[in-house]
């Protein structure tokens, strides 16, 4: 028999004390998704929910390679200027280098998310996305001029992180995100979610008219985490700044059977 019960989606938001965004963190079980028969499941339901067309969804792998090639533009980049940027953040780009993987977007993606200012500045003359794309090595997966310009400005972020945002994402793995696995709810900390990743998602989010990279300049992203949660079921967490638990419902209620 059929469970009456379709999807749960639960959400958790979080507000700082000394951010202007509040961050919001929502999961449901992958088996609830019907996901596809695409070859990069959890990257076309990603581009499903937000609106987008996949190749502007940068999965870990891809932003792995890409956020590598920004920090060689910014090493050659013109002097002195590049050399000055480097200096002074020389100690977080080699934060950020020791970081890998999932662990490495889901931070950087949360300095994004956060940022108060347009996450695209950059303190001398630099590549349009099109030749950016041509200068740094190609990822596995196919992506487009807005998934680049996505994982660029989601490098300089990371790079530029603030001790505020730093404060916050430290303190955000420590919470437990709850879990509707069941009838019963459970909950793991964040940061045993991120641990546990096997993808991680960043695009850019169609809301209000924006689509692509006309989202950078309003902060619209979201990252999308597919993990091992307790008992060893597999949850999709998305995190971003608007109500992600409200693009999930919309997604469940369109694949709920028509019968």
């Amino acid at each position: 028999m059929q469970s009456a019960i379709g999807s749960t989606i639960i959400q958790r938001t979080f507000v700082p004390n000394a951010l202007n965004q509040v961050l919001n963190v929502a999961t449901i079980p992958i088996s609830e998704l019907g996901l596809g028969a695409s070859n990069d499941p959890v990257r076309a339901l990603v581009a499903e929910i937000a609106g987008i067309p996949i190749a502007s969804v940068v999965d870990h792998d891809s932003y792995q390679v890409i956020a590598r090639g920004t920090i060689d533009i910014i090493r050659h980049g013109p002097p002195p200027l590049a050399e000055y940027y480097y200096f002074f953040h020389s100690r977080r780009i080699r934060d950020t280098q020791e970081r890998e993987g999932v662990h490495r977007l889901v931070r950087d993606a949360i300095a994004l998310l956060l940022s108060g200012t347009p996450p695209t500045s950059y303190p001398f003359p630099w590549p349009g996305f099109p030749e950016f794309a041509d200068i740094v090595k190609k990822p596995e997966h196919d992506i487009n001029s807005d998934g680049y310009a996505t994982a660029f400005a989601c490098a300089l972020a990371g790079i530029a992180i603030t001790p505020e945002v730093n404060t916050f994402a430290d303190s955000l793995g420590e919470y437990h995100i709850p879990l509707g696995q069941s009838p019963t709810t459970d909950a793991d900390s964040l940061l045993t979610l991120i641990e546990k990743g096997k993808t991680a998602c960043l695009a850019p989010l169609a809301v209000g008219g924006l689509v692509g990279g006309h989202a950078l300049f309003g902060g619209h992203f979201l990252l999308a985490l597919e993990t091992i949660a307790t008992a060893g079921a597999m949850t999709l967490l998305l995190i971003g700044t608007v109500s992600v638990a409200d693009l999930l419902v919309r997604h469940a209620i369109h694949k709920r059977p028509r019968e």
